[in-house]
């Protein structure tokens, strides 16, 4: 019988051929048995590569002590622990499948118990790619270009944004889904940065609007709003992507081996012109309740690494994420 429960994420690969080592990333939430996160304390794991088949051999295996943040979360890097059984770079890929195995010790007794098992798809591949020669072709943009990140942490947040500021935590990416304002003066900023104005989710407005993609922060930053009657509803993520907020006094270049993913324009300009290397993609009000022709991004733009992404319209904004490139 299994004594905690976890639930688990296996979302990228760091290989970058000789100069790096065999590992991919991992995330986990661990939970005792009554279903609550074990918050804030040191616990052992134990990862296993089990080949063919769930009753199959161990392949590989190794230990790491950890200590879990407030939601229960922590991050391991598989192939950096402490080795127990083979070698992670003399696995076969190309024979699999292969499954992962974790085993939770919460008391760090060496009595480790079996929390999940789950088959290995993606990671895999690019660790082949590793030892083959091969570069892989993995975009990075994990479930889908909207959500990225893969795994959802703790409860939903539905936070009143009238009372005070909300920080986001450390430990998690934050998704911001749904805005509710009934000002149409009313702002919503991230980290002093307005990104949305006008009436949200207020059906008595010809004006009303809503978020077409989510809103992406990250562990530190800080959501606000200028209306007294505001609130959002969002959701917590595992970070595997790096949320960006950047108004447009400046123009931003994307950094060279990632690409951007804008999900957000904010304008309350009409002759706003949002520009990839002085290249018009977007025109006009974004997020701009007051505006007639106010606009909504309905799919993401994305944007090279080293590209040059600009608006000269005063009091523009974009909110997106950057991913690395495999």
């Amino acid at each position: 019988m299994r004594a905690a429960l976890l639930v688990f994420t296996v979302f990228g690969a760091i290989a970058s051929f000789a100069q790096a080592p065999y590992q991919f990333n991992f995330q986990a939430v661990a939970r005792n048995l009554a279903g609550n996160p074990i918050t804030n304390q040191s616990v052992d794991f134990r990862i296993g590569i089990v080949a063919g088949s769930l009753e199959g051999s161990v392949v590989y295996q190794e230990t790491h002590n950890v200590t879990t943040n407030q939601f229960g979360l922590t991050n391991i890097a598989v192939g950096t622990g402490q080795n127990t059984t083979g070698e992670l770079s003399a696995v076969d890929w190309a024979n699999g499948p292969y499954f992962i195995r974790i085993e939770l010790d919460i008391n760090q007794s060496g009595d480790f118990v079996l929390s999940g098992e789950a088959p290995l798809l993606s990671v895999p591949y690019a660790l082949y790619a590793l030892s083959s020669g091969s570069s892989g072709s993995g975009s990075g943009f994990g479930a889908s270009l909207p959500y990225p990140d893969g795994t959802m942490i703790g409860d939903t947040a539905i936070t009143q944004l009238s009372s005070a500021p909300f920080t986001v935590p450390d430990g998690v990416n934050f998704y911001i889904q749904n805005y509710y304002s009934l000002s149409s003066g009313g702002t919503l900023s991230i980290n002093g940065i307005v990104v949305f104005r006008g009436f949200s989710n207020y059906g008595a407005q010809d004006d009303n609007m809503q978020l077409s993609l989510p809103l992406y922060l990250k562990p530190g930053d800080v959501v606000s709003s200028s209306d007294n009657g505001t609130s959002i509803s969002a959701i917590y993520c595992s970070p595997g992507v790096e949320p960006v907020t950047h108004g447009f006094g400046s123009a931003y270049t994307v950094p060279a081996g990632k690409r951007l993913i804008v999900g957000n324009l904010y304008s309350l300009s009409s002759g706003a012109s949002f520009e990839i290397d002085g290249r018009r993609v977007a025109y006009n009000f974004f997020n701009y309740g007051a505006a007639a022709r106010n606009q909504h991004l309905e799919q993401p733009i994305v944007i090279s690494g080293g590209k040059v992404f600009n608006c000269t319209a005063a009091g523009t904004s974009f909110n997106g994420y950057l991913i690395a490139i495999d």
